[in-house]
C-alpha cells in the first residue's frame, strides 16, 4: 500500500509525503535434470520470481560438498545414492529469503538382466522377465517388465532408470529345443525272423511298446511310434 504523510508550516502551506510499501514475496522454485549419465552430472533450473529486489541464491546438493551462488549451476555427484538439494533464494537488503528442497534419487545407468527359460519346446512359449530399471524397451517393442515369446530368435532389452539413463542393451536368444526324431531300419521282416528299428535325433525314447532303448525288434504286422 501507499502511505502519506501531510504537513504544514507555520505560514499555512501544505506538504505531502507518500511512502510505498511493496511485499517482496520471493518465491523459491527450481526443476532438475541429469545431462550426463556416466559422469552423474545434473542441470539445475532456477525458476524463483520475486516482486522487488534482486534476488541471489544459495544452493545446498545435499552430498557434503559447499553451497553454490550460482543462478543455474551444474553439480556433479561423486556416488549414487539419493540427495536432498535445497534452493534458498534472498532479496539482499531487503532481508527476505525462502527455501524449497527436493529430492534428487542419483542411481547412474541401470544394471540390467533377463531372466526366463531359453529353450522352447513344441512351441510352446516362455516368459522373459527384465529386472534392474524401472521402464524397459524389448526388441518387440513392448514398454512391459516381461514379454511372451512364441519363437526362436534373439531377444534384447534396454532398462531406463527414474532419471532417465539407459542401460546397455541385454541379449538372450531363445532356441527350439523340440527334438526332430527319425527312424531308420527295414520296415519289411520274413516269417521267424523280426526287423530292427533305430530312433535317432534325441537323448531319451520311448516306443508303443514301452521300450526305453533306442532300438527294438519288430517280428509282427504292426504300426510302430516313438517318442523323443
Amino acid at each position: 500500500t501507499i502511505y502519506y504523510c501531510k504537513f504544514k508550516d507555520t505560514r499555512d502551506s501544505i506538504f505531502v509525503v507518500s511512502y510505498k510499501i511493496i511485499r517482496t514475496g520471493p518465491v523459491a522454485d527450481f526443476s532438475t535434470g541429469l545431462t550426463d549419465c556416466n559422469s552423474m552430472i545434473y542441470k539445475f533450473s532456477n525458476l524463483s520470481t520475486t516482486k522487488q529486489g534482486i534476488l541471489s541464491f544459495s544452493w545446498d546438493f545435499g552430498d557434503g560438498t559447499p553451497v553454490s551462488t550460482d543462478t543455474s549451476p551444474q553439480h556433479k555427484y561423486a556416488t549414487k545414492g539419493v540427495f536432498k538439494v535445497t534452493l534458498t533464494a534472498s532479496t539482499g537488503s531487503l532481508g527476505c529469503s525462502v527455501s524449497v528442497s527436493r529430492t534428487i534419487s542419483n542411481t547412474g545407468k541401470p544394471i540390467v538382466k533377463i531372466t526366463g527359460d531359453s529353450t522352447l519346446c513344441h512351441n510352446v512359449p516362455v516368459i522373459l522377465k527384465a529386472q534392474g530399471a524401472a521402464t524397459y524397451k524389448w526388441s518387440n517393442g513392448s514398454t512391459a517388465d516381461s514379454v511372451k515369446i512364441t519363437n526362436p530368435q534373439k531377444v534384447w532389452v534396454l532398462g531406463y532408470s527414474a532419471s532417465g539413463c539407459i542401460s546397455d542393451t541385454v541379449f538372450k536368444k531363445i532356441i527350439d529345443t523340440t527334438p526332430l526324431v527319425t527312424i531308420t531300419g527295414n520296415n519289411t521282416y520274413c516269417p521267424g525272423y523280426s526287423t530292427t528299428l533305430k530312433a535317432h535325433g534325441a537323448t531319451r525314447y520311448e516306443w508303443y511298446n514301452g521300450s526305453k532303448n533306442d532300438s527294438i525288434s519288430v517280428n509282427s504286422d504292426t504300426t510302430v511310434w516313438v517318442l523323443g
